[in-house]
C-alpha cells in the first residue's frame, strides 16, 4: 500500500475543507433565496385572495344593481312606491313629544370610578 508524503495529504484535506466550505455557503445562499420567495409568494397569495374577494363582491352588487328588488328599494327610498301603496308618516298626538331620534341622542361616557363601582356593587 502507497502513502501520501505528509505535505500532500495536508493540501488534499485543506482543499477538501475548503470545497467543502463553499458548498456550505453555496447552500446557505439558495436557502435563504428560498426562504425569500416562499414569503414573497405569501404575500401574493393574500393579494390575489383580497383581489378574487373584490371581484365577487363587486359581481354581486352589479347583479343586485339590475335586480327588481333594487329597482323596488329606490322607488321606496325616493318615495316613489309600488302604485296602490300609500306613504305612512306618524304625527304624535296633542301633548305629545315626537320620538327622539338616534341624531337627538347624545353617549355621555361614564368617569373611571363610576366604572368600577358598578362593576363591583351593583347588581
Amino acid at each position: 500500500m502507497k502513502r501520501w508524503p505528509v505535505k500532500l495529504r495536508y493540501i488534499l484535506i485543506s482543499v477538501a475543507m475548503i470545497v467543502l466550505v463553499v458548498l456550505v455557503m453555496q447552500f446557505n445562499q439558495r436557502i435563504s433565496e428560498m426562504n425569500r420567495l416562499v414569503a414573497q409568494l405569501r404575500e401574493v397569495r393574500i393579494e390575489g385572495t383580497a383581489v378574487m374577494q373584490t371581484q365577487v363582491a363587486l359581481q354581486t352588487q352589479i347583479e343586485y344593481a339590475g335586480s327588481d328588488a333594487a329597482v323596488e328599494d329606490w322607488a321606496m327610498e325616493a318615495d316613489m312606491g309600488l302604485p296602490g301603496n300609500k306613504p305612512v308618516v306618524l304625527i304624535p298626538a296633542e301633548g305629545e313629544q315626537a320620538p327622539a331620534t338616534q341624531q337627538g341622542l347624545k353617549f355621555v361616557p361614564a368617569e373611571n370610578w363610576e366604572v368600577w363601582w358598578a362593576l363591583f356593587f351593583d347588581e
